[in-house]
């Protein structure tokens, strides 16, 4: 029921508002047809122009109410899905949602929650409502012909029940008739080469033809029960109407109700039961939607959503320097060791074999993930001390894959942050995008993944990405991978000679690369 609160409580109201006054649309027909009759039946050419002109006002009024009903239960799931799919992306940015689960939610879960669960209360209480007063107005008119009509309403209603464990059971044989045919074509279709170099393709075909039989012979009898079960249903239902109406008809001739008010309440018994059943059936969606709504509250109400960091400035403020003090990096077990005092301007460089631990560093150094044992300070204090806000902003990091946006060069640049003409001056001089900014400007749009760039110029845009901010300390993890040597030395070369301490992990070197580095952490597998 949480997520109730986060609904638009205005439109919500509204909603139910209006809808309360759609429901009165169960006495206007009724009380038309029946004006209209007694008004023939009296010759009452008057009251016949009061009823018509009631009957076309009443129902202009009554589709303004329902168009606005439906208004406002649009604007309630939309406000809903809104909100909604916010708080779900903002919790995958601050948890690290894997995507494929996050896209799952956005597109899948809050749209099924929204019509199982949000549409599916409103239309319930509609149902309901209209139920109820549809239910008063037939007993005001005649308790004992209206309680004919609603019980032998309730009987197609009942006979359904009578036949589901059939009808499932037909459905269930079906199910797995049409599931062992679906496996048998395709394990076919992988085994055609095997089939014919054995030469058992007509085995083969032969028992595929079995199972396309029984699959067949399945959906004949399960339409040929559905039929069934629809011929004694739709029998009942006729005759469940024809009945009342013969019995209404009988206490109209012995003067107990006119035929107007007979008819009236043959007309408005339809509108106690029918809103009822429509009812269950969203009562039921709403039940169904439990698991889903159970899951995404836990996340919708998370915390982490509430304790937005403050990113107006991604600007470093100040230099930070990093000491590691018999640290082990890890996550079940230790990887390796580590003990060093990083002193402004220091270029490491991290080498070892996949799996060593080389990004681990980095991810306990933005306290992604614990170290196992050891200190790390960071400005003198533990890094447990040190909010995970205040390294994101002072760190620089230049990951492997190097993630261009769909826009601009200048967007790639700022992220949509505010810097000075002569900021994002400095930083493409430093990076060396110059000549690209000359020969396309600064508004030159990159395509999807920076697919319009040279796999140098992507590097060189990320890295001047984290020059505009000036931080003191840069992670660099490979960038280089997908360079070659000549590109990747140029571009090593730019973050070397900033006055910035680098950390970097590399796979791609040379010996006269490694010289250029004034530490290197040589990781062991």
């Amino acid at each position: 029921m949480k997520i109730l609160s986060i609904l638009n409580k205005k439109n919500v109201i509204l909603a139910i508002l209006f809808s309360l006054l759609t429901g009165l649309d169960t006495l206007v027909v009724p009380v038309i047809v029946n004006g209209i009759i007694d008004s023939v039946q009296s010759k009452d050419i008057s009251n016949l122009f009061y009823i018509t002109l009631y009957g076309i006002v009443g129902y202009i009024l009554l589709q303004l109410c329902l168009f606005l009903w439906k208004k406002y239960v649009a604007k309630v799931n939309c406000n809903f899905s809104q909100l909604a799919k916010y708080r779900i992306f903002t919790y995958a940015v601050h948890k690290n949602l894997p995507s494929e689960d996050t896209e799952n939610i956005i597109y899948n879960d809050i749209p099924l929650l929204e019509k199982q669960y949000v549409e599916a209360l409103l239309n319930f209480l509609y149902c309901i409502w209209f139920s109820m007063i549809s239910l008063i107005y037939v007993l005001t008119i005649s308790w004992q012909v209206s309680l004919i009509f609603i019980l032998f309403s309730v009987i197609p209603l009942i006979l359904p029940k009578f036949f589901e464990k059939q009808l499932k059971n037909s459905s269930v044989e079906w199910s797995k008739a049409n599931e062992a045919l679906i496996k048998e074509i395709n394990e076919n279709l992988h085994a055609v080469s095997v089939m014919k170099h054995y030469r058992r393709v007509s085995y083969f075909i032969n028992r595929f033809l079995l199972k396309l039989n029984t699959r067949e012979k399945s959906t004949y009898k399960k339409n040929k029960l559905s039929y069934r079960v629809t011929f004694i249903i739709n029998s009942f239902a006729v005759i469940s109407g024809i009945i009342p109406f013969g019995l209404g008809g009988y206490l109209a001739i012995k003067g107990y109700l006119s035929i107007g008010e007979l008819v009236a309440v043959f007309l408005a018994s339809d509108r106690v039961l029918s809103p009822l059943e429509n009812a269950i059936n969203h009562w039921n969606d709403m039940r169904i939607s439990v698991p889903i709504r159970e899951k995404l509250e836990a996340i919708l109400f998370d915390s982490a959503i509430e304790e937005l960091v403050d990113e107006e400035n991604s600007r470093s403020t100040e230099d930070v320097e990093i000491i590691f003090n018999n640290v082990n990096f890890g996550y079940t077990f230790p990887l390796f060791n580590l003990t060093d005092n990083l002193a402004k301007g220091d270029k490491v460089l991290i080498i070892g074999p996949s799996g060593a631990g080389k990004t681990t560093i980095y991810k306990t150094i933005f306290k992604e993930i614990e170290k196992l044992s050891g200190d790390i300070f960071i400005n003198s204090q533990k890094i447990e001390d040190v909010k995970q806000s205040y390294i994101y902003a002072n760190v620089g990091y230049i990951p492997q894959e190097l993630v261009i946006f769909d826009d601009t060069l200048l967007f790639n640049l700022t992220l949509g942050e505010k810097f000075s003409s002569e900021e994002i001056s400095n930083a493409i001089q430093q990076s060396g995008l110059q000549n690209l900014i000359l020969r396309k400007g600064i508004e030159y749009k990159v395509g999807n993944n920076g697919e319009k760039l040279s796999g140098g110029e992507k590097a060189r845009l990320i890295v001047a990405r984290a020059l505009l901010r000036q931080y003191s300390l840069i992670l660099v993890d490979e960038f280089s991978s997908s360079l070659d040597n000549k590109t990747a030395s140029k571009i090593r070369d730019v973050l070397l000679n900033t006055n910035a301490t680098v950390i970097e992990i590399a796979h791609h070197y040379t010996e006269d690369d490694k010289c250029k580095y004034s530490k290197i952490w040589e990781l062991a597998q």
